[in-house]
């Protein structure tokens, strides 16, 4: 399972399309911008230059929980997708990720 957190922006979008396409099990955390919810500690643990969308994979290497986040200065979205393929078996690529926990 996934954990998508995730804000109804275009970039958000982007990413929810692409679960649905892949066929990827996934939950929706929403995190409002409007109030500054990217901001809150428990969110900067997932994505710390607090950029959505940012994803939380449970099954990762070694079986440990890490998330996907958007990098400051590049296309984060690219690399969240290029992530999400490879865990359907169709690329692979170098991405931003972080341990969680």
């Amino acid at each position: 399972m996934i954990d998508v957190y995730y804000w109804p922006t275009p970039n958000g979008k982007k990413v929810t399309i692409f679960l649905e396409e892949t066929g990827l099990e996934y939950k929706i955390i929403p995190v409002n911008i409007r109030k500054g919810e990217q901001f809150k500690p428990d969110f900067l643990k997932i994505s710390p230059n607090n950029r959505m969308p940012a994803i939380v994979d449970h099954v990762g290497a070694g079986g440990k929980p890490y998330s996907l986040f958007s990098p400051a200065l590049s296309d984060g979205i690219s690399a969240i997708q290029h992530s999400l393929k490879s865990m359907c078996g169709r690329n692979s690529a170098s991405i931003h990720h972080r341990a969680v926990g």
